[in-house]
């Protein structure tokens, strides 16, 4: 232990005594390649969208943000291009909106069993989606010098998401009735607070309820321009499109809801899809450290 405590106060004073003598490149094979090393961190607004299959037409995109970071390691240099790839973790927030008016009718049964045709009509409907991913990012790189002080760069690769959570709101002025085939009888304008029965007429509702989704696999596509502040630091600024590749719902398809269920909250449209994907296109502003390369003075 006595051996270890006396390295420990002798290698401060080897590093002193070579930087006095001007030797600035430690000949350590422990970090031998760290000058090619940089940490990247970026963040920024985006443009997102959850897309569900079926009702693209009344989507609309919604802003969202992603931000993040990764340590890029550089391999090869060639003239003024210089190649490397990174690992990374990030998070991004996605968001869309749906306008529409939604028919439906649905075959089923009631609290006593009896078969019934069940018509729905949800007037001015809107359903915003929101889910958040963390991404963890393998990609290459590609830097391009164009002057001393600027570079351009693009970068690609392949991202695995982890959903950290999605939910949905709805509101819309509804109506149903229930058609019993057995009485040939038709059930309308019934909306009696604790009644099994809800065939109610015009009615403005609203709630707020969780998204069903699965992990995500998304190719990242990014290209920009780099300014060298200085040895250390180089600020980033750039546009990164994310496209999901993955059917992400977390509902089965073939499953037939009602727009509003027994409990009289919303069904999410996308149940009745079964499929959705993601795209964000994102504005990425960062710095790039280059923390073991800064040149002594």
């Amino acid at each position: 232990m006595n051996r270890y405590i006396k390295f420990s106060l002798l290698l401060p004073c080897v590093l002193i005594t070579m930087v006095a003598s001007g030797q600035s490149r430690l000949q350590l094979n422990v970090v031998k390649y760290l000058p090619n090393c940089v940490v990247d961190l970026n963040a920024g607004p985006a443009f997102t969208k959850i897309k569900v299959d079926n009702y693209s037409k009344s989507m609309k995109a919604k802003p969202g943000f992603t931000f993040g970071g990764d340590i890029t390691y550089y391999f090869k240099t060639i003239g003024k291009l210089k190649t490397g790839a990174s690992l990374g973790l990030g998070y991004t927030h996605y968001c869309s909106e749906y306008s529409l008016d939604l028919t439906r009718q649905i075959q089923t049964t009631d609290v006593d069993n009896e078969s019934v045709t069940r018509n729905e009509i949800a007037n001015n409907m809107k359903e915003t989606e929101k889910a958040g991913f963390l991404n963890v990012p393998i990609l290459m790189h590609a830097d391009y010098t164009i002057t001393p002080k600027i570079d351009i760069y693009v970068k690609t690769g392949i991202s695995y998401s982890f959903v950290m959570g999605a939910g949905y709101t709805s509101s819309s002025v509804y109506t149903a009735t229930g058609y019993y085939p057995k009485y040939n009888v038709t059930l309308f304008d019934i909306d009696i607070d604790g009644s099994p029965y809800f065939y109610p007429t015009d009615k403005k509702m609203n709630d707020n309820n969780d998204l069903k989704m699965k992990n995500n696999l998304i190719i990242p596509f990014g290209l920009g321009v780099k300014y060298k502040y200085d040895e250390m630091i180089v600020l980033t600024a750039g546009i990164n499109e994310m496209l999901g590749l993955r059917n992400i719902s977390g509902y089965d398809s073939s499953a037939s809801v009602p727009i509003i269920s027994d409990d009289r909250n919303f069904n999410s449209i996308m149940q009745e899809s079964g499929k959705a994907r993601t795209n964000a296109f994102c504005i990425e502003l960062g710095v790039s450290l280059n923390l073991w390369n800064k040149q002594s003075r």
